[in-house]
């Protein structure tokens, strides 16, 4: 075959039937290996993790570590899944509302950080809980960092062949990252991420938020002030205050002086100067300890620090809220992946995790639509062919009667369903959901929906009891309702009858499974089937450097129409140097590209030649931009991976199964139930009679409804059987003998 009737596709190599053979069991690692581990060093029987009132002025609540932690140490390990959001913003509804919010809350923009996350679809960013959700923003004290698990995606479901298993594509498969100190942290401390400035541009209520170059102002606004003060002879080797009278009125002056005829002066560099000459000496004394070499940056330090509020470890207990009560491990529950495990003693009532809810105003913005891919690699979106919905629903909170969906941010996503009869307890669950008492939440209970969707931010919380005592390593369960319950039930009786329904159109082969078997990479293009659907390609481990050939403008699209060994004689160049251990660990996750894997070297070697793909999520490379193709000869076979063609995992298949959990509804506010029932008699707006009084239905919910009556009372609570429909109201008994 000639190698240039296929180079403008990427080949797809896999076999498909071969991960179905029991025999590649011996040769898999355990599925949850990389993803339930506890730090070193780490007590579980404390708690580590805060989430309290944050030391930045107005910043509402931060994450606070209760122990001291050294530069790269871990601060929390992956505490739950990233939960991919596919197209965010692709179309106008979707948008409104929804994106505004979640774009604060999101990582990845404008595309996610796994290469398993950026193939998912063709935009992605992931939703990321708890540690990664709550870090308050600080362009000079950041102290946190991340990285990915060395293998952040398992679609193994624990060697469960998917035809067995009704719980593929429900929950996520991609691990959250581990969170490590930038910098040594003292306990007590408030935890802080660094955004990147961009982050704040557009975001008018975050134009109060400090920037470095605002610190740096104010740090050369205090130099002057520390000069002058030194020639005044008030300040010495640590600032004290001379018994001289007046001494502090010099300070006073001094500095008003300095700071009215200053040009660095602005809202946010005055909200970070010293306001007080106790805060002056403190700053003084600081930098007066640094070993800095540079003076601004020592006093710009010292100024940040200033401005946050003091903290330790009695007042977090005090104050604040554990945040690592549970961890994630595989649940008892069979086909539902992980689960909360209680990480120390919980006794009963005890509050096991707060979840902070994020408001989706309307759920069909989750809706998923059609995407067919395109020759070259492109995508071609159908918005207008609605094919699912997103995997984020089946972590979030509602009911059918709403519009409303509540999202948390926290590792409750992990806690699993059990009701009275689920088989695992005959106890039933072990925990509940209520509503947090904090003053905010209170206020939103009391909003309408409309009320809802004008604000900005979230507001709403929720907590998780428990009902009972609960040991560590106990699985904590919640029940989520009978809807739920009922509709997981009808999904597992027909789930092979939906397979076969599907046919071709489900997931055939788990990249897990694939990545991990000690199969020459050769063989497993046998089973790949022209014309079939392209569920697997192949991803080569690549980066721009100097072993690009020179480009020739003039064989722009010529290159088609040489033989074989011309292309390659051309075109290629060693990639023996792509390996891991020739890439930085943060960076190896963004160096993964499409590939199509050329041929094989020769029997002996384990090398390969491959040609290169432009990586969407990079900027074009030149090779790219003068059509030229990118071929690498022996390269090596470990930094070639296969993963899922776009749109073709398991959490892609329309079979997938999908549902809200359900809050009770003696705890969902009536106001909210603006869809009814699909069993109920009326719907809103219908005109209707009780007790001969016209009204109107304004509120419909599980069989009962409020009535406004034309006198303009409103009745509230009435159950369908005390309701006469309008056009049933007249009749020969009770109408006028003129009518």
């Amino acid at each position: 075959m000639r190698l240039n009737s296929w180079l403008m596709r990427i080949q797809i190599t896999t076999f498909l039937l071969l991960c179905r053979s029991a025999s590649t069991a011996n040769v898999l690692k355990s599925p949850n290996s990389n993803l339930v581990h506890e730090a070193v060093g780490v007590s579980s029987s404390s708690c580590n993790i805060y989430l309290a009132p944050s030391s930045l002025p107005n910043a509402g609540m931060g994450i606070y570590t209760a122990r001291s932690v050294k530069k790269g140490s871990i601060i929390n390990y992956q505490d739950g899944p990233l939960i991919p959001i596919i197209d965010m913003g692709s179309s106008n509804e979707f948008s409104k509302g929804f994106m505004n919010l979640f774009s604060s809350y999101i990582w990845g923009q404008p595309q996610a950080t796994s290469a398993e996350m950026k193939f998912e679809a063709d935009q992605v960013v992931d939703f990321q809980i708890s540690v990664g959700m709550f870090p308050n923003f600080h362009t000079l004290l950041y102290n946190l960092n991340f990285r990915l698990p060395m293998e952040p995606y398992d679609d193994s479901f624990e060697n469960i062949s998917l035809q067995d298993n009704p719980g593929a594509g429900a929950f996520s498969n991609h691990k959250g990252r581990d969170f490590t100190a930038d910098r040594d942290v003292e306990e007590g401390e408030e935890i802080f991420l660094n955004y990147g400035e961009q982050y704040l541009e557009g975001r008018s209520h975050l134009d109060h938020v400090p920037r470095a170059a605002d610190y740096y102002a104010a740090a050369k606004i205090l130099k002057r002030l520390f000069a002058r003060l030194k020639r005044d002879g008030v300040l010495v080797s640590t600032m004290e205050r001379p018994d001289t009278e007046g001494s502090e009125e010099i300070i006073d002056n001094a500095f008003s002086e300095i700071k009215e005829s200053s040009r660095l002066i602005n809202q946010r560099v005055d909200s970070i100067l010293p306001k007080t000459i106790d805060e002056i000496q403190r700053i003084y004394n600081e930098i007066n300890k640094s070993k800095s070499d540079n003076f601004e940056e020592s006093v710009s330090f010292a100024i940040a620090r200033n401005s946050l509020s003091k903290r330790d470890v009695s007042w977090l207990k005090k104050n604040g809220i554990c945040l690592d009560n549970i961890k994630p491990g595989p649940s008892i529950l069979p086909y539902a992946g992980q689960g909360a495990k209680a990480r120390r003693f919980l006794p009963k009532g005890e509050l096991i995790v707060p979840a902070p809810l994020l408001q989706i105003m309307n759920r069909d913005v989750l809706s998923t639509h059609k995407v067919l891919i395109n020759n070259d690699g492109s995508f071609d979106h159908h918005y207008n062919e609605q094919v699912g919905s997103q995997i984020l629903l089946n972590y979030c909170f509602g009911r059918k009667e709403s519009s409303l969906l509540l999202c948390p941010t926290t590792n409750a996503i992990l806690i699993n369903h059990c009701s009275d009869d689920c088989g695992i307890s005959s106890q039933g669950p072990n925990a509940r959901v209520q509503w947090s008492r904090d003053k905010t939440t209170q206020k939103w209970l009391g909003m309408t929906l409309e009320e809802m969707s004008e604000q900005s931010s979230r507001g709403l919380s929720i907590d998780i009891i428990a009902l009972r005592d609960i040991s560590p390593g106990e699985e904590i369960f919640i029940d989520y309702g009978l809807n739920w319950e009922n509709s997981w039930d009808n999904h597992d009786l027909h789930w092979e009858e939906k397979l076969k329904e599907a046919n071709s159109g489900i997931p055939q082969v788990s990249t897990t499974i694939l990545n991990e078997l000690e199969t020459p990479l050769e063989s497993l293009t046998t089973g790949f089937k022209e014309g079939g659907t392209k569920q697997i390609f192949t991803g080569c481990l690549y980066w721009e450097d100097d072993s690009v050939p020179q480009i020739r403008p003039n064989l722009r699209g010529t290159w088609k129409y040489f033989d074989d060994e011309k292309i390659l004689a051309r075109f290629s160049s060693s990639g023996s140097h792509f390996e891991l251990e020739n890439i930085d660990y943060k960076r190896m996750h963004n160096a993964w590209w499409p590939c199509s894997v050329v041929r094989k070297e020769d029997d002996k070697s384990n090398t390969y030649t491959v040609r290169i793909f432009q990586a969407d999520w990079r900027p074009p490379t030149m090779w790219t931009e003068a059509n030229i193709p990118r071929f690498l000869t022996e390269f090596p076979e470990d930094s070639i991976r296969f993963f899922h063609v776009p749109y073709s995992s398991p959490m892609h298949m329309k079979e997938a199964f999908r549902h809200s959990i359900e809050i009770p509804l003696e705890m969902f506010p009536k106001q909210w139930l603006n869809r009814p029932s699909p069993f109920t008699k009326f719907r809103v707006g219908d005109t209707v009679e009780r007790w001969y009084h016209n009204g109107k239905i304004v509120k419909a919910y599980d069989r009962k409804y409020d009535i406004m009556y034309d006198s303009g009372q409103l009745e509230e609570g009435v159950h369908e059987v005390d309701i006469i429909p309008a056009h049933l109201v007249l009749s020969s008994v009770r109408s006028h003998p003129y009518s």
